[in-house]
Order: structure tokens, then sequence, then C-alpha cells
């Protein structure tokens, strides 16, 4: 019979080595746990043709997340510049520049499949200007997006403006001379050209600058006079290449596109004069009410007589999006965002900001559910603004979906994809 002190000293012992096997086992399992999954090391850009996903998995989406991460893969640490990132439907191009002594490198993903397959991967040894639903157009080369295969450019200039089914290239920059040619099934055709165009620096012309379509409508170049250094603008017909009006312009406001025509605004902001297509004044009027809101029809911009009645009387009623942010595009602490008369936007920032359509490098992308706002900056890149329609608020609601420097590009209002550091990544609405 064991006495009490005895019966405690065997209790002990047997406790001891219970302890003593669970340690020697979970070292046992560690040790064979780190045989069997070796640390995993950074992966680049693979030559097959199916990139290789982060190991880093997407975040597990909460209920409060309505944008999440959909795929995410490995860019080139090594690249001395950020990408060029275009896409049209389910075809995505990156361009690569490597620098001076490494060729640049473009590759084709298909986005078919939810995730980006690469297709083909070349070094094309020109800059890429544009992507279509036909051709991945270079300055001399029209290539396959599909395929890659690469077919040479009918034209001697650099292509300026490149839109689904028309391009505008331009030689001699000093006294440009351009051309307009017509794109079908990736095979490119003269429409019209060359044409001279006035004594200029800096020419540049905006795919979004752009009133009435592509057969019939007109574009927007701006360009520095020389000697002068005086900032003016020129509107071509996308017709016949003929050279409407030429006017002044400045970085302070703008001229903005109208469904009909075009919003010259001055400076102070405090007038607007309406413009037909080719630059002939049609109206000028005092401004009395804000200039700064987003207004979309659900066309898309509005007409001449709508901005003009949205500037002089704050008449609205006739938009489907009427956003304003703070007073003229410089939110004010407290004032917030006001959605259709409705406000305040939850969770809207003091970079949440509003200016017309297309001005001063904003773009607005609608769809049913989100408006996706997009601004340039001097200072950082392009970055974005999510507002969810129906919820009334800026998303996401805590953390940002990428860092402050990440590169976006707007796909449509419900795909960005995101250059960040060393990843290529997509976020979608997580419904």
């Amino acid at each position: 019979m064991l006495t009490r002190e005895q019966t405690l000293v065997l209790a002990a012992a047997v406790a001891l080595v219970v302890v003593l096997v669970a340690v020697s086992t979970a070292t046992s399992l560690q040790h064979s746990a780190g045989k069997a999954e070796p640390m995993a090391t950074p992966s680049r850009w693979r030559s097959s043709p199916t990139p290789t996903p982060s190991p880093t998995p997407a975040p597990t989406p909460t209920p409060d997340d309505s944008w999440i991460q959909a795929w995410r893969t490995d860019l080139d640490p090594n690249a001395r510049n950020p990408p060029w990132i275009y896409t049209d439907g389910d075809t995505l191009v990156v361009y690569e520049r490597k620098g001076r002594s490494e060729p640049d490198r473009m590759r084709g993903y298909s986005l078919a499949g939810g995730r980006p397959t690469e297709t083909w991967s070349i070094s094309p040894g020109e800059a890429l200007r544009g992507l279509t639903s036909s051709a991945v157009v270079t300055t001399h080369s029209l290539i396959d997006p599909k395929t890659g295969e690469a077919a040479p450019a009918p034209w001697n200039g650099t292509p300026e403006l490149v839109t689904d089914n028309f391009i505008i290239t331009c030689e001699n920059h000093q006294w440009p001379r351009c051309s307009g040619w017509d794109l079908d099934d990736g095979a490119a055709s003269l429409r019209w050209g060359p044409v001279d165009l006035p004594a200029a620096y800096n020419l540049t012309l905006n795919p979004s600058a752009m009133t009435g379509d592509t057969s019939t409508g007109h574009v927007l170049a701006t360009f520095t006079v020389p000697d002068t250094n005086q900032e003016q603008a020129v509107f071509i017909s996308l017709a016949d290449g003929s050279v409407g009006n030429v006017r002044p312009t400045n970085r302070d406001a703008g001229i903005i596109p109208a469904a009909d025509g075009w919003i010259d605004l001055f400076p102070d902001r405090e007038r607007a004069t309406a413009l037909a297509p080719d630059g002939t004044e049609t109206d000028s009027y005092a401004v009395s009410r804000s200039t700064s809101s987003l207004l979309l029809t659900d066309s898309g911009a509005p007409s001449r007589e709508q901005y003009k009645r949205a500037f002089t009387t704050a008449d609205t009623s006739w938009a489907s999006i009427a956003l304003t942010c703070g007073l003229n595009g410089q939110q004010s602490t407290g004032r917030g965002c006001r959605l259709n008369g409705v406000g305040p936007v939850a969770d809207a920032d003091r970079e949440t900001k509003t200016l017309p359509a297309y001005e001063s490098g904003f773009t607005p992308t609608m769809g049913q559910r989100y408006l996706i706002l997009s601004y340039a900056s001097d200072t950082r890149p392009k970055y974005v603004r999510i507002i969810d329609l129906q919820e009334h608020r800026v998303i996401p609601r805590e953390d940002p979906l990428y860092g402050q420097e990440a590169y976006v590009t707007v796909v449509s209002a419900d795909l960005l994809i995101a250059v960040d550091g060393s990843d290529l990544v997509a976020y979608t609405p997580s419904g």
C-alpha cells in the first residue's frame, strides 16, 4: 500500500514522461515536415506559356470586401521601368521596358479562362503604340494579338491616335503631316492624307478627347507653338483629315468633349464657350454654378445644351450620374461627396475629387454597380477610386486594394489590373 507521499511522487514521474514523449514527437514531426516542404524561392517570368502564380494566396474575402484579388502573377523584378499594360476584351499585352542593355519584351496573354495564360512573347524592337481587337500597334508593325505574328505597317510616320478601327499617324514633329488609316481585321488602308497641321511641338492626340464616332467625328489635338511656347488646340476631322479652328488652351481648365461638340472652360471657370465639332463657336455664357461635377448620361458624355443647363442653373435632372466632391475639384473637410443629389458618399477621402469627364486626365468608367474614377497625377502613378452605386460609398472600407505606388489600369467597371512592385495583380468584384 503506497503512502500519500509515494503516490504524489509516482504521479509526477508519469507526467514528466508524457511531456518528454510529446516534445520528442513534435520535434520529429517538424524535422520531417521541413524535409518534405522546402522553402519556396521567388520566381520570375517563365518560358512556359502559362505564368506561375505567386505563392502568396489571395486573402479570404469578408462580408465587407466588395472587391477582391482575382489573380496574381510575377513580373521581372529586374526591369528598370514599370511595364505598360494594354487590354482589349480577353487579350492582355504586357510591354516590359528593360533599359539600354537588354531588349524590350512584349508578351501576349489570354484572359479567357479567368487567369492570364501566356500565348506569345517577342522582342519587337520598337515601341508599343496601342492595342485593338485585331492588332497590336507598334511604331512600324501590326501584330496579331492572338499569335504574336508581326507584319509591316503601311505608314512612314508614328501612330499618334489608335482606336479599334482607325489610326492617325504623323511624321515630322515640328511640321507635322498626318494621315488617317482604316483598320480592318488587322490590316490598315489609307483613308486620307497626308494633311499638313500647324507648326507644332509636343503634338498630342488623345483618344478620350473625341466627339462623334471614328467615321464622322473629330479629335482634339493639342500642341505647343514654336518660339512662343503657347499651348493651342486644333480640331481634326476623322472623316477626311480637314483641320478646323485653332484655339488657345491652358492647363488650369481646358476643352472637354460633349456628345455633339466641345465645351471650352475659361481659366477662371467663370465663363464657358460651346463649340461645334470642328471648333466653331456656337455659344458663350457666364457660369454661375459648379463646373467641377462629373456628369454622365446613359449614353456617355452630355450634350452642349445639357452642360449649359448644369453650369448656369444647376439643372442635372437629365443626368444618370451627377457626382460632386468638394468645391471646384478640391474636397473640403466635412463637405464630402454628393451622388445624384444625395450625400454624403460614405468613406470618400480628400483624393476623391470630381471634374467633367476627360478634363485633365480624369476618366470615369461606369457599370451597373460600380463607378470607377481614374485620376492623372504629376507626383505619382495614376490612381483610382471605386464608388459602389448601390451602397453609396467608396470602397474598400479599410486598406486599399494595392499600394500607393501601384500603376493601375482600369480594364472595365468590374476589372482592375495593377502593377504592384514586381507583381501583376487583378481585382474584381467579389460577387
